[in-house]
């Protein structure tokens, strides 16, 4: 099976964990996820400057960890960086500036898409 997730939601949102609790689920019954895409206020994460109150609630880094253990990338959408004024040389590790094209793509290659 593999695997596509958007996430749209901010990382203030419980979805996020949802989200991550999946990926975890999907590598630990060895499918695979062929790309993170982040549109929408989870853009957010691919801020370099985005951080939450605690080391747990680190989304970013929980994501780019299962970005490294499954081998797949996270893509940004580069119009939901630029709407929320994320400068593009301020991308955190393992982020990916992408567009429509790269999201058709994976959409068309995938067996299942989890929108959150």
């Amino acid at each position: 099976m593999r695997w596509l997730f958007i996430l749209t939601q901010g990382p203030q949102s419980a979805h996020l964990k949802t989200a991550l609790s999946l990926m975890r689920a999907a590598l630990d019954a060895k499918e695979r996820i062929d790309a993170v895409y982040l549109t929408g206020e989870a853009a957010s994460l691919a801020s370099g400057h985005y951080v939450l109150g605690s080391p747990e609630m680190q989304l970013e880094e929980k994501l780019y960890r299962l970005s490294v253990e499954g081998e797949f990338p996270i893509l940004a959408c580069g119009r939901a960086v630029r709407a929320l004024g994320i400068p593009v040389d301020h991308l955190s590790k393992g982020m990916i500036l992408s567009g429509y094209a790269d999201l058709a793509r994976a959409l068309e290659e995938c067996d299942e898409v989890v929108e959150l």
